[in-house]
């Protein structure tokens, strides 16, 4: 979809239903080192990685990041924090979905999340959004423009992204089902156990 594209729908959803609160599920490349193939990764904060100012040093291109950050409600971490030990429902999880899935055990993770507008297939640009912030866990291409609009909005909004590739040249659709029923099926916990309407 990308930033412009889901920036302008959760405008037009926000304005037309005025919800409390903004959640989104989907897919998203991880960091291999960080993370595992379906795991569930909650945006603390997202940003867009291609922001910046591009300028030359020494007749050499480069590009000055200065990236603006958007922060889940912070009411909502110790939440996340704890279902990410919650082993009983990360293995029903896991078990519950039919269909092809990896072998590693499922988990859930808190941290940042960035945002780009082109499906990446290079570990130099992954490289280069680690240089960003050190701390990333994954990688996709509509937060920022949902965490943006809400922001603008007034409301709050919660993005849980699951990973399906690892943006690398081993990257194929093999897992995109699996890591969107992961993020669905936290989405779900988040509201029936987590969130809180007040």
């Amino acid at each position: 979809m990308g930033i412009a594209a889901s920036a302008s729908l959760t405008s037009k959803l926000g304005a037309l239903f005025k919800p409390k609160l903004i959640l989104m599920s989907g897919i998203a490349a991880g960091i291999k080192e960080k993370v595992n193939l379906g795991d569930i990764l909650v945006a603390e904060y997202c940003w867009d990685w291609g922001s910046g100012k591009k300028t030359q040093i020494e007749g050499i291109s480069v590009t000055k990041q200065a990236p603006h950050q958007i922060s889940m409600p912070l009411k909502y971490k110790d939440g996340f924090l704890q279902l990410s030990k919650d082993k009983e429902f990360l293995d029903k999880v896991f078990c519950d979905y039919p269909g092809k899935k990896p072998h590693s055990q499922l988990g859930l993770h808190i941290g940042p999340l960035a945002t780009g507008s082109v499906v990446l297939e290079d570990q130099n640009i992954v490289n280069s959004i680690i240089e960003q912030h050190r701390n990333t866990l994954g990688i996709e291409m509509e937060a920022y423009g949902v965490a943006y609009a809400s922001e603008l909005l007034g409301i709050g909004s919660i993005i849980i992204k699951s990973v399906c590739d690892f943006a690398n040249t081993e990257k194929n659709d093999d897992y995109q089902s699996y890591a969107a029923f992961t993020s669905a099926k936290a989405i779900e916990r988040f509201i029936r156990e987590i969130y809180d309407p007040i």
